[in-house]
């Protein structure tokens, strides 16, 4: 009997991820869902609010041990089934994702790599002075001017990004938080 486990991608039913998670660990197998945090800031209270994120909506990776039973596996509830290649036969032979895959999007989970969060910022060593060099265009994305474009003059060492802002057809200059903007793609 072989014993050692392999690793597999697993399409589940839309937003049926908890569910297949939770049926999947019923019948045996290791589900794991890579997410990421994502921070915003309240529009009317301030507050900042934190929300999950799947990392790859619809897909799962399912550890299983030796060679796993797929019928069970696909009637796991919430579980369309698994990603493979059909063979000569018509029958389908699921595709192994290998161990190190696996293991490298969990570290970089543990990591906060995805995370759009002040503290994994932080982590990552970007601050907004980093970022937001001067003369670099923005998009603001909250506020009362999202969707207006400008560009960076300053960043304060407090972190308030100093723009201009095309408004009413002049240049206006505007202070930001960093949590109000974000880069524009050249």
């Amino acid at each position: 009997m072989n014993n050692r486990s392999s690793w597999y991608v697993c399409r589940t039913n839309p937003n049926c991820e908890p569910r297949a998670i939770a049926s999947l660990q019923r019948a045996g197998f290791g589900p794991y869902a890579p997410q990421f945090s994502v921070e915003k800031r309240h529009h009317r209270t301030g507050a900042w609010i934190t929300k999950q994120h799947n990392l790859m909506p619809g897909y799962l990776f399912v550890e299983a041990h030796g060679t796993p039973d797929w019928f069970s596996f696909r009637k796991c509830d919430g579980v369309k089934g698994v990603l493979g290649v059909y063979n000569g036969m018509g029958e389908l032979e699921p595709f192994p994702v290998p161990s190190r895959l696996v293991e490298k999007i969990m570290a970089a989970q543990l990591n906060m790599v995805f995370d759009q969060t002040r503290a994994a910022k932080e982590r990552r060593g970007e601050d907004a002075k980093s970022v937001y060099q001067p003369g670099v265009s923005i998009c603001i994305t909250a506020g009362p001017f999202a969707g207006h474009i400008g560009e960076v003059e300053s960043v304060r060492a407090n972190g308030t990004i100093s723009a201009l802002t095309s408004l009413f057809g002049r240049m206006t200059p505007m202070e930001l938080d960093p949590a109000q903007v974000e880069l524009v793609a050249a």
